[in-house]
């Protein structure tokens, strides 16, 4: 196991603070789960085109009514 020591801006260490007390987890075991998350799965960031294409296949029945 290897240990880090990191410095973090104020803001920074104050939101992680405040997102580790909402999951009632200690500050260590908050990041090193949140880590954990990102590696195991990390996020595909998608292109506009494919947010929009997305958005307006989820909203299709929507607008379709909204047009009549």
């Amino acid at each position: 196991m290897t240990n880090l020591n990191l410095e973090l801006s104020d803001r920074l260490q104050a939101w992680l603070t405040a997102a580790a007390a909402a999951k009632q987890l200690p500050l260590e075991v908050f990041i090193v789960k949140t880590l954990e998350e990102i590696s195991v799965e990390p996020q595909r960031v998608m292109s506009l085109e494919e947010a929009m294409t997305r958005t307006l296949s989820e909203k299709r029945e929507l607008y379709e009514r909204l047009a009549r």
